[in-house]
């Protein structure tokens, strides 16, 4: 081997070690037999190709020719334990053989074709247009963050910063915004888009949009049509990508014929069984799932699929739909490493996949389809909203009366390994829980717009909070609307869970109001804190349900918001 190559290979090496020491709460261990023919043959296959490319890009291609090599010898040694008949296991433990050989020194694949999987999937990483992909604006809505160890989240690990090259949520970071989270659903996006586009991009300039990105499959039926509809009516000409991803939550665990829950509650339960906690994607735990023959089925999508079926057809957008199988286990075999441990939130590793997938459609549109930023055209907002929420950031920017405060919780720590975070709210606070109070709210458009309010609830009855009545009014004191509202959930059935609901209060004209809210009854079993307003939002009258800025309900920290 000449002196370059062997320091290529020494680079390679320690990219990939390190790569190992990093997420090594979330990757299978690295077999000798592999390493050395990642190291090997397949490096040397593909070192000549690559020799223009940047130490940070052979990075990568060690990363992906390495799950590509690794996903091939794990569904071999899968593939054989389906297909015996008479339900005998032809390898008892597949981790005493992980990759297949049969117990030869070599593995029985070709390690040219899989380190051409490998280039393939990197092939863009060479395209002389890539500077020009990037120059792109981007909109991210809905995206989640990387989990890395331990549960702390990280922003600069997710697929959004990989295509900023180190943005922040809040930021247009080298001409990508990022919107929302993947805690909220596209309801509330859908009906403030032009509110939320307004706030983190303040100049017109900026709001105009090359690419989109869509990543609510989870919560597709809540809002994702009229949000794409919107969208394209703003951007006839962006790029609109919808990420199709499957969790592992979405895999329902089933014993006796019956749904005993999702594949997270079987792990629950084999870890209740073991003594110890039984983490996903580990070698142990894959020898649980392999030996106890869990019977598995997928949720049904049927809903879901229809509305990405819409979208496609009637939108012009890209589906980029995460591989899957007719059976899940086969799925997890070939996507375990995409998910962290807590069978949800996508790993480090599976925000990198997806940065891959979506700078694939956009190459394919800029290349192949002619898209062209200069010629590219921006519409209207159509009717316009007008929304404020300070759920999540505790930003209060409405005119109140002295009465109110601003409340804060911390919740999301106790039955969770993740990071606690703090949810905002408006009230009297629990000093006075039995006090009224006002805001000021504006229609700034040309015609009549619903007034939505968002509070906080509970469930299931008694509720916690008190009924009130609302009463909108102008600044006159002429009444506009009176309605009662009871902060009371039953969208969860008998759990105990705190929740967030909207509600349509008024139709407004044009101008500027008072919305007064006061307790109905004082004393109601139950009813211990004051009522507690989250988000106002002014929108188009075909609006009936505004949807959450933020987390929609806590099941495991009831105690936060008060007794």
């Amino acid at each position: 081997m000449s002196k370059s190559k062997k320091s290529q290979v020494l680079v390679a090496a320690s990219c990939l070690a390190m790569l190992s020491l990093f997420l090594s709460d979330i990757t299978f261990s690295k077999s000798s037999t592999v390493r050395r023919l990642l190291l090997g043959e397949g490096y040397d296959f593909y070192a000549t190709d690559a020799r223009d490319l940047t130490e940070e890009m052979k990075y990568v291609m060690e990363e992906e020719m390495f799950d590509a090599q690794e996903e091939a010898h794990r569904e071999h040694a899968f593939l054989h334990n389906l297909i015996d008949a008479e339900g005998e296991e032809i390898f008892d433990d597949p981790w005493h053989d992980p990759f297949g050989t049969g117990g030869y020194e070599e593995p029985l694949y070709d390690h040219d074709e899989i380190s051409a999987r490998a280039l393939n999937r990197l092939r863009l990483l060479r395209d002389p247009t890539l500077d020009l992909v990037h120059d792109l604006r981007y909109m991210m809505l809905g995206h989640p963050s990387a989990i890395l160890k331990y549960g702390h989240y990280g922003q600069m690990y997710s697929y959004p910063a990989l295509i900023s090259h180190g943005g922040t949520p809040g930021q247009i970071t080298r001409r990508v915004a990022h919107i929302g989270d993947g805690l909220s659903g596209p309801r509330y996006i859908s009906s403030c888009l032009q509110s939320l586009v307004e706030e983190y991009a303040a100049y017109p300039e900026h709001q105009n949009m090359d690419v989109i990105v869509l990543d609510y499959f989870s919560k597709a039926t809540d809002g994702l049509y009229p949000l794409v509809r919107r969208l394209r009516a703003r951007y006839p000409d962006a790029i609109i990508i919808v990420l199709r991803v499957w969790k592992p939550t979405h895999i329902n665990w089933i014993k006796d014929g019956k749904r005993r829950g999702s594949l997270k509650d079987w792990g629950d339960h084999m870890s209740q069984l073991l003594n110890k906690t039984l983490r996903y994607g580990t070698e142990e735990w894959f020898y649980h799932f392999n030996k106890t023959r869990v019977q598995l089925e997928w949720q049904d999508f049927t809903d879901r699929d229809r509305i990405l079926h819409h979208v496609v057809q009637e939108f012009g957008v890209k589906l980029f739909r995460l591989e899957t199988d007719i059976n899940p286990k086969m799925a997890i075999w070939k996507n375990h490493d995409m998910f962290y441990p807590d069978y949800v939130h996508v790993s480090v590793i599976g925000h990198r996949h997806l940065y891959f997938a979506i700078m694939h459609f956009v190459n394919e549109a800029v290349n192949e389809e002619g898209y062209d930023p200069s010629t590219a055209q921006q519409s209207t907002w159509g009717q316009g909203d007008s929304c404020h929420s300070w759920y999540t950031d505790g930003v209060i920017n409405v005119r109140k009366s002295n009465n109110l405060k601003k409340e804060e919780f911390r919740v999301g720590a106790r039955s969770t390994n993740y990071d606690s975070h703090v949810v905002y709210a408006l009230s009297t606070g629990m000093d006075h829980p039995n006090s009224g109070g006002h805001i000021w709210v504006n229609n700034p458009f040309h015609g009549p717009r619903h007034l939505i309010l968002s509070y906080m609830t509970t469930g299931p009855a008694p509720s916690k909070y008190p009924t009130v009545d609302i009463t909108v009014e102008t600044l006159q004191g002429t009444v506009i609307n009176a309605t009662t509202l009871v902060p009371l959930t039953t969208l969860y059935e008998s759990k105990l869970v705190h929740a967030i609901k909207t509600s349509v209060v008024a139709t407004i004209p044009h101008g500027e109001f008072k919305l007064f809210w006061s307790r109905q009854e004082t004393g109601r079993l139950g009813e211990t804190r004051p009522f507690r307003i989250t988000a106002v939002q002014v929108v188009s009258t075909d609006v009936v349900e505004g949807g959450v800025m933020g987390p929609p309900a806590y099941f495991d920290s009831l105690g936060q918001f008060g007794p």
